[in-house]
């Protein structure tokens, strides 16, 4: 749009920034910059697939520390960089946090479906023994199964977050 070499740009400037939304973009200069100069965005295309979460986790810290960086730059340069706001978008930020929050639920419903489970032990038999020797195979049954699908799957995705508590049950 800048260069603009057939000089087409009157007459489709007035219908693209007729679609820009709420953020007025001054598209001058060529950056996502806000009129106001508060709100800069920047689109960035990774190298691999967002499904990719180790590669996501990886791109996601490099650009953390970089955003550190140049706030320490700012704030040094005496330009405000601690008042610097950065929020990371898009589906590598997304998968990522979904990932982390997928681990604290298998997690957390695991431990909460053991604990019931040995409970109900508890209710029915009455003896510690009897909570030992049903307790480990279950423990251990748990154990075999997520080393399976961590061999196999290398993964888990949100449906099976129910998993453990799935396996506690039938145990």
């Amino acid at each position: 749009l800048l260069r603009d070499p057939l000089g087409l740009m009157p007459l489709f400037v007035d219908r693209l920034l007729a679609h820009r939304g709420a953020l007025k973009v001054d598209l001058s200069d060529g950056y996502y910059l806000a009129e106001d100069n508060r709100t800069l965005i920047m689109l960035v295309k990774p190298a691999h697939p967002s499904q990719d979460l180790a590669f996501s986790r990886q791109l996601l810290q490099a650009a953390r520390n970089d955003a550190q960086d140049v706030c320490a730059a700012l704030l040094a340069d005496g330009a405000g960089g601690s008042r610097t706001e950065l929020r990371f978008g898009g589906n590598p930020a997304a998968l990522t946090e979904e990932s982390g929050l997928l681990k604290r639920t298998v997690v957390a419903n695991g431990l909460i479906a053991f604990f019931a489970v040995v409970l109900l032990y508890w209710i029915c038999y009455r003896r510690f023994a009897a909570l030992l020797y049903s307790s480990v195979p279950l423990l251990l049954g748990q154990a075999i199964t997520f080393a399976v699908a961590a061999l196999v799957l290398s993964s888990l995705n949100s449906a099976s977050a129910s998993l453990p508590a799935l396996l506690m049950g039938l145990g």
